[in-house]
């Protein structure tokens, strides 16, 4: 009986693994290994929590769970659903904390069991929780339970740490493709959209203004004023955390206009250098974007300090609409980028649209 059981259990962490390796995701891999310790134990309920990406002393209900028999454990289910733990407290608070798999026999009666009245309520009796771990990181906690009093299995648990290292490698693998994804997409020194991120919006915004002609897009192409200056007089690394600054100050403005009532929908973007890039959408007056441009400039147009140097850069900027229905992309930033050096030509620190007297 021994043996058997031992080949069950190694069957049950293959077909996990097995699982893992092929999982489109997180959610995917642990859907599935829950509902298989569940099957193979016999246990009545299992789910997940999952580490609040914002706080890792935080664990959070995923909504990923299993039971054969649902509704007789539909108040205990809700609670959970409802539920959050943080570092050491309750079962799957003490699990994050330790990094280690707890069993508990007797879940009515122990003391750090926060579900332990609706748990007796359901008929629910024992419990056993283990991490989910990358590296020595904890980013989730599986929880089980039974309705009989079940004595501790250490082998058991150290079968659930092995399934819990498999399943962080779902996590890892899924981490490192969105990273790979980002840095495609992003500007590696400011964290900005790039040039291909934003090309692709500026797509998606002029066909969303093919179905809807009301819908306005135009596109902002900002050049710093006297950059050269600064990074010849001050050097290339205090260059680079001056277009820092000026990202963060872009963003933080635009983000907080975001919030005002008829605002339109504006994405900020880095192409290279000390050009920046605005596509600005969804508005039906053009003086809106006019708008933008001048609270950019209000923006640039204050000093600020930059590793204790008071730094002045004002900007020049051009700006572009989408007039007709057959407009690119590619375009569209050409004719902003037009408009910024007659923006330059006219004295810098100022706004120019693109119009017939700058078509060539």
């Amino acid at each position: 009986r021994a043996l058997y059981l031992s080949q069950q259990r190694i069957e049950l962490l293959q077909r996990i693994a097995a699982k893992a390796n092929e999982a489109i995701d997180t959610r995917d891999a642990l859907s599935y290994a829950i509902g298989e310790i569940c099957t193979h134990t016999g246990w009545a309920f299992g789910n997940a929590f999952l580490v609040d990406a914002s706080d890792s002393d935080l664990l959070i209900a995923s909504q990923i769970w299993f039971a054969a028999q649902p509704e007789p454990l539909a108040p205990f289910i809700a609670d959970t659903m409802e539920r959050q733990f943080a570092r050491g407290v309750g079962l799957p608070g003490r699990v994050l904390d330790s990094s280690m798999p707890i069993w508990l026999e007797d879940i009515t009666r122990a003391d750090n069991f926060l579900r332990r009245d609706v748990a007796r309520n359901c008929g629910l009796h024992s419990a056993f929780a283990f991490p989910v771990c990358t590296q020595n990181e904890v980013v989730a906690v599986l929880e089980f339970f039974a309705r009989e009093n079940v004595s501790e299995d250490i082998e058991f648990l150290a079968l659930m740490a092995q399934i819990g290292v498999q399943l962080g490698r779902v996590i890892e693998r899924e981490r490192f493709t969105a990273k790979l994804y980002f840095d495609a997409l992003h500007d590696p020194l400011t964290g900005l959209p790039n040039r291909a991120l934003f090309n692709d919006r500026v797509i998606s915004a002029l066909e969303r203004r093919k179905r809807r002609p009301a819908h306005g897009v135009a596109v902002l192409f900002l050049d710093l004023d006297g950059f050269k200056f600064i990074n010849d007089s001050l050097g290339h690394q205090m260059g680079d955390m001056v277009l820092v600054a000026t990202a963060n100050r872009l963003d933080t403005m635009l983000k907080a206009k975001a919030e005002q009532a008829g605002w339109p929908l504006v994405s900020l973007a880095r192409l290279g250098g000390d050009e920046f890039t605005v596509l600005i959408e969804d508005f039906d007056d053009q003086e809106i974007a006019h708008e933008v441009a001048r609270a950019m400039l209000s923006v640039l147009r204050e000093p600020h300090m930059v590793a204790d140097n008071e730094v002045h850069s004002d900007g020049s900027i051009g700006l572009a609409f989408a007039q007709s229905s057959d407009v690119t992309a590619q375009d569209l930033l050409r004719k902003a980028d037009t408009a910024m050096y007659e923006a330059k030509a006219r004295g810098r620190a100022q706004v120019a649209v693109y119009d017939a007297a700058l078509r060539l």
